[in-house]
């Protein structure tokens, strides 16, 4: 009954009236079970956590959808990696991602449940993502793992280090 009185509010009125799970900093988000959405999650599909917080439609903003945000997640994803790519053939930079999967698929996997983030299903609200995630992909792609703390620990909610 929650989620949908937060759906109709949220249609009609906005985010003034309306609390929910935050993505990209703002509550502008509800959260759901993931699978009742994966039809509209093609590319961060088997990378999430149960319970994620997606976009809330909006009459005001038609386009900000769960699916355009997970086609913006992969245009993202494919852009960097093309340019890592470049730059290990081109310009001698360290040779990871044309030998190492486990780089590819952390990265995929973090900037997955970075644009997904977990939350509590009960009180719609955001979750840290586990701080494993960020060490993992910045280990995998032989990164020094203190941007971790530094970049991602300064955004709410944050990394969970219990995890």
């Amino acid at each position: 009954m929650k989620v949908f009185l937060q759906i109709f509010l949220a249609q009609f009125f906005g985010f003034i009236f309306v609390k929910g799970c935050q993505l990209s900093g703002y509550e502008s988000g509800i959260c759901v079970d993931s699978t009742n959405y994966l039809k509209d999650i093609s590319f961060c599909q088997g990378y999430l956590y149960t319970n994620i917080c997606i976009p809330l439609e909006r009459v005001v903003w038609p386009t900000y959808t769960t699916n355009a945000r997970d086609s913006y997640i992969k245009n993202v994803f494919i852009k960097q990696i093309e340019q890592r790519l470049i730059s290990e053939i081109s310009k001698g930079v360290g040779v990871i991602l044309l030998y190492n999967n486990q780089c590819y698929y952390a990265y995929k996997q973090f900037l997955c449940q970075w644009n997904f983030p977990p939350c509590d299903i009960r009180d719609d609200q955001t979750l840290p993502i586990c701080m494993s995630q960020c060490t993992s992909y910045y280990n995998a792609c032989q990164s020094d793992s203190t941007s971790c703390e530094l970049s991602y620990q300064q955004i709410s909610p944050g990394l969970d280090s219990t995890c």
